[in-house]
């Protein structure tokens, strides 16, 4: 069998073994055929990523600086890309020439897999040596350079990388292909790039592979990430996509209506994982936001308080319902700032910014009514608010069951002397509600403070009973406890405290009397 038949049957294993899965590309358009192959890494969890010296690489005006110094949690790496292409006399006597691609390693790391892949080659010499390659990059490589978390990015972008910017033998350069096919470059993992072919003399790989750089490294590990930030973005936006891909071709189990789909057709807490089919999420969005809880569109489990994002809730609800969802949010989101109020015209309502904290005059942008923002009324300048009863007991009971912080907020909002009111007006309704009932004739608050039930307004005079605030007659009010049937029958001193000295005849003066 001669090489070019060799080189067939190889590469036919291989697209049976990986091409399904996209990490193998292949081209057969040139003399030598070759391709690339994308070595997949999922490093061992938890694995952390850290910028921890990132303070010392230069900031841009585009760089993720909050993200920067802290450690990330990765769950995918993007892969080890090896292009490569078959030379005539492979395998009887040349290896197949490549280079080594990969964003999240250094170039020193990069030779050192070189190195590897030619101490296999010259282990099995003579042999088709492809797969073997692809299977040390794709499962050993991690062990092999002794990889462990979390990963320094600041070891990885040299900090005098600006110097071989412009040095000819730093990294390979390589001409396209008449059919504009090139070396793979790793600003774009998902494109279907192709190798170049060896009949460039000038710019041969097998040139490559036989000289180094000034350092010592070797030309054919290729590294184009030029920042820390640049490194950090696309490591954070790789994982964050292949999880996605992850999820959406997996099985999921919804917790709502007990199914199983794939997660294509489900949606993921992103602060928790926990992952719903999206026919039951989307009606459990729909009635929060038509019942106005978009404060609520939390995950469905029980234990759990994440919350949807935005951009999660517009993907199932339709545009209307969206609209909705996203003025409430903003609605609720001013509401809790001190400076801002609403028009209390029902027309308008429009946020109203109230720019002195110790002025209650509000204007409305809008309409141009101005008003008071602690009784929503016409400004009435210094004159007491006028505020009804119910919203005096609502503003009291949230000032009772606040915070420290809530507290000082309310005050000044509505102002120490509306909060006081509210206490001193609710506590007096209150205190009368337990200890006052209406005469039912005028409406005036009597108090019982001893004797009997039979009750005299102060007011109006008219004769009542205290225990069903019936209005009794006047020529005999007593007849109302003394009628057999009667709902208030024998029940005329009923929770009245009698001194048990007082004789039989005095409980008689009564009786005689009338």
């Amino acid at each position: 069998m001669n090489d070019r038949e060799e080189q067939d049957n190889e590469i036919l294993a291989l697209e049976s073994i990986f091409q399904e899965d996209r990490r193998l590309l292949l081209a057969r358009e040139g003399e030598e055929p070759g391709g690339m192959f994308m070595a997949m890494q999922s490093p061992p969890q938890p694995f952390l990523i850290s910028t921890a010296a990132s303070a010392k690489v230069p900031h841009s005006a585009d760089q993720t600086s909050a993200q920067e110094g802290k450690l990330v949690q990765i769950k995918h790496l993007p892969p080890i890309a090896l292009n490569f292409v078959l030379p005539a006399d492979y395998p009887t006597a040349q290896a197949p020439q490549f280079t080594l691609t990969c964003e999240w390693m250094s170039k020193q790391q990069l030779s050192a897999l070189c190195a590897r892949l030619d101490e296999i080659w010259e282990e099995n010499k003579g042999s088709v040596i492809l797969f073997m390659w692809f299977q040390f990059l794709q499962d050993e490589a991690f062990d092999y350079l002794q990889i462990t978390s979390p990963l320094d990015l600041t070891k990885i972008i040299p900090q005098n990388r600006h110097k071989h910017a412009h040095h000819p033998k730093a990294e390979p350069s390589f001409r396209s292909t008449p059919d504009n096919h090139s070396l793979y470059t790793s600003s774009n993992l998902d494109a279907a790039v192709y190798p170049l072919s060896l009949n460039d003399s000038e710019h041969s790989v097998q040139n490559l592979s036989s000289s180094l750089d000034l350092e010592g490294l070797d030309p054919r590990a290729a590294q184009d990430i030029v920042s820390v930030s640049q490194l950090l973005r696309t490591l954070i936006k790789y994982d964050k996509d292949k999880q996605q891909d992850v999820f959406q071709s997996s099985s999921v189990l919804c917790n709502i209506c007990f199914s199983s789909k794939l997660g294509r057709y489900c949606m993921c807490f992103r602060d928790c994982d926990h992952a719903f089919c999206r026919d039951c999420i989307r009606e459990y969005f729909r009635i929060q936001i038509q019942d106005g809880n978009v404060k609520e569109l939390k995950c469905p489990d029980s234990k759990c308080e994440s919350q949807a994002y935005p951009d999660q809730v517009k993907e199932l609800v339709n545009d209307k319902e969206f609209e909705r969802y996203d003025q409430l949010l903003l609605q609720s989101t001013l509401e809790t700032m001190a400076d801002i109020v609403y028009c209390p015209r029902h027309l308008c309502e429009s946020p109203v910014i109230v720019e002195d904290s110790n002025s209650k005059m509000g204007r409305c942008p809008s309409c141009q009514f101005v008003f008071c923002t602690l009784c929503k009324l016409s400004y009435h300048g210094l004159s007491p608010c006028r505020i009804k009863s119910e919203e005096l007991k609502k503003l009291r009971e949230e000032y009772l069951s606040a915070d420290e912080e809530t507290k000082r907020f309310l005050e000044k909002r509505y102002g120490k002397r509306a909060i006081n009111q509210a206490l001193e007006e609710t506590f007096s309704a209150e205190w009368l509600e337990k200890n006052a009932k209406m005469c039912p004739y005028c409406g005036t608050q009597i108090q019982k403070t001893e004797g009997c039930n039979k009750m005299t307004c102060f007011k109006c005079r008219t004769y009542f009973c205290w225990l069903c605030s019936e209005v009794l007659s006047r020529s005999n009010p007593y007849n109302h406890f003394n009628a057999p049937g009667g709902q208030c029958y024998a029940r005329l001193f009923e929770g009245v405290e009698i001194d048990d000295d007082i004789e039989d005849d005095e409980d008689l003066v009564f009786e005689d009397d009338w």
